[in-house]
């Protein structure tokens, strides 16, 4: 998945290749009006898999009702589709996005996804220190697998 953007607007794209296919489809989530991957992302990946054909095809992603929460959504997406689950309905995505910012928040402070109570813990103890040393507290790096 590659987190698309241009500026002023975010979308994502995940890319398939099946087995004993001789392209590429390049399923495009966009939770506003559907413009299609950015012209600098198609330039790259034309260059990075030169002479694979694409197949471009829109996700079905929910609309955000703002101008301000499309990355909010792509996150969310691609937290989803990463984890081979189907994206959120409209009506889920409803319910659960204004509280998603919180979420996305916890989780950089953490350091981790879906952050325990020790997470918390060890958050506030590094607070403490950083405190205690007149310094601006940095939150724990993440441990994130390698990605090849």
């Amino acid at each position: 998945m590659i987190p698309d953007g241009d500026g002023v607007h975010w979308t994502f794209v995940r890319l398939i290749h099946e087995n004993q296919s001789t392209s590429i489809t390049v399923e495009h989530y966009d939770s506003s009006i559907f413009r299609g991957p950015t012209p600098e992302l198609k330039a790259s990946l034309e260059t990075v898999f030169a002479g694979i054909p694409f197949k471009y095809v829109d996700g079905i992603s929910p609309d955000h009702h703002d101008r301000h929460s499309c990355g909010v959504f792509i996150l969310l997406g691609m937290r989803l589709l990463g984890q081979g689950s189907q994206h959120l309905s409209q009506d889920d995505a409803d319910l659960i996005i204004s509280n998603m910012r919180e979420q996305i928040l916890a989780e950089i402070l953490a350091g981790a996804l879906d952050p325990t109570e020790e997470h918390l813990k060890n958050f506030l103890i590094i607070e403490e220190l950083a405190e205690q040393k007149g310094e601006t507290p940095k939150a724990p790096v993440p441990d994130y697998p390698e990605i090849i």
